[in-house]
């Protein structure tokens, strides 16, 4: 059984197969009374709104129209060959006869015989346009392209196109210089070369199968104007170089807006200073979050000034959290953070920021994982070598000499000992 769905679908596709069809009959059934051409075995088919009927091609590689024109030409071609063919008469119809055959379509399709470019293609313009096929019947060019474009299923529809396309060409080129037309004429060119189809058209227009392969085959002549699409690129490299910009300010803006956001302003600290150059500000909370990513605080030691504990940031770094105590010397955190702020030495611990917030100080400081030296001096199982402490004590002289001759500012620290 069919879902709702499924069968929504189903009668949707129903109704559209349906007025497609009754569109295509109307449109052939009403094409002016006084219109000789029958449009009833081969009727026109629009081809839907005409959504791009700017866009210039050369059909057929013979005549300049509109994509939009396409199928307009095809079902003029057809009912011209099969006039032809059941009154032995010229291709083309007079001038009062052409332009009372207008297609009928809708108010916002602008195709008409005028606008497509097929104004002249009537009697008494060209020689070609008085083209019977009686008087191309005996000769060899003619009889050789109907040979060339006979069957399009031997040896392939491909191959069969190509030979019939390029017969074409040249059979229509072989014609105008019979007739003394120059070969670069843009004016005559068309006219003889639309004809030419028709002609071909005319020799088997009640072989429906072979009339859908043929006009199947022609646009693979078609030539699309250079100029349209070296407009269109431009257009499409500037319309994806302004999307490709607002693309980029939004996401400037959207980055803005996240660090501003995650990133607290700067709070003045206690002691007076305001503004302490690349230390990130934490907050209280995220203070406690850090050094809460355990069950219980790990202490890391303590010190005359304040306690170190363990902490985790959101991004997965351990740092070192000294917490400063309240009976300490007011000036003992604003001393740290501003002499700390400035430096970077690979024998100094980094520090990475400060929080100020409902009475409370902490400094964020790079994390040492081996613990401090006096864990290693003193420890039972292990001995360190001379070379290592040598380099341990050449390590020391080297950071305590950038501390004292630091340019922005001689830093003594006053309190150097093996653990903190």
């Amino acid at each position: 059984m069919l879902r709702a769905r499924e069968i929504s679908k189903l009668g949707t596709f129903l109704f559209s197969c349906f007025f497609m069809q009754v569109i295509t009959s109307t449109v052939s059934q009403n094409v002016s009374s006084d219109c000789i051409l029958s449009f009833k075995d081969y009727p026109y088919e629009p081809e839907g709104e005409c959504l791009s009927s700017n866009e210039k091609i050369k059909q057929w590689g013979i005549i300049n129209t509109y994509r939009c024109c396409r199928t307009a030409l095809n079902a003029y071609s057809q009912a011209l060959a099969l006039h032809a063919d059941q009154n032995d008469s010229a291709i083309f119809l007079t001038s009062d006869q052409w332009h009372k055959c207008e297609l009928p379509v809708p108010d916002k399709n602008p195709i008409s015989i005028d606008w497509c470019g097929f104004g002249d293609l009537h009697q008494d313009i060209t020689p070609c346009s008085t083209f019977i096929k009686p008087t191309l019947a005996a000769q060899y060019p003619y009889q050789n392209l109907i040979s060339k474009c006979s069957q399009f299923d031997h040896p392939s529809f491909d191959e069969t196109c190509r030979q019939c396309t390029q017969e074409i060409d040249s059979t229509r080129n072989y014609l105008m210089g019979q007739l003394q037309i120059n070969e670069d004429d843009q004016y005559n060119k068309p006219i003889c070369g639309v004809a030419l189809v028709i002609l071909v058209a005319e020799a088997k227009i009640d072989n429906a199968t072979w009339v859908s392969d043929f006009f199947r085959c022609l646009p693979a002549s078609d030539i699309v104007d250079d100029n349209y699409f070296r407009i269109s690129y431009t257009l499409a490299k500037a319309l994806l170089a302004i999307l490709i910009l607002i693309f980029g300010l939004a996401l400037v803006v959207v980055l803005i807006k996240y660090v501003t956001k995650k990133k607290k302003p700067a709070r003045p600290p206690e002691g007076g200073v305001t503004t302490w150059s690349g230390l990130y500000r934490f907050s209280k909370a995220e203070i406690e979050n850090a050094m809460s990513f355990s069950t219980h605080k790990v202490s890391l030691g303590a010190g005359s000034a304040g306690r170190v504990y363990k902490g985790v940031l959101p991004s997965g770094q351990l740092v070192a959290i000294k917490h400063i105590y309240k009976s300490s010397k007011a000036d003992t955190f604003t001393r740290e953070v501003d002499g700390l702020s400035r430096i970077r030495h690979p024998n100094l611990v980094c520090l990475f920021g400060c929080c100020v917030e409902d009475g409370e100080q902490y400094l964020v400081y790079e994390y040492c994982p081996y613990g401090n030296l006096a864990q290693h001096l003193l420890r039972s199982d292990s001995v360190l070598s001379w070379d290592k402490r040598v380099k341990i004590l050449r390590d020391c002289a080297l950071a305590l000499r950038f501390l004292h001759s630091y340019p922005d500012g001689h830093i003594v620290h006053r309190d150097i000992k093996a653990r903190k």
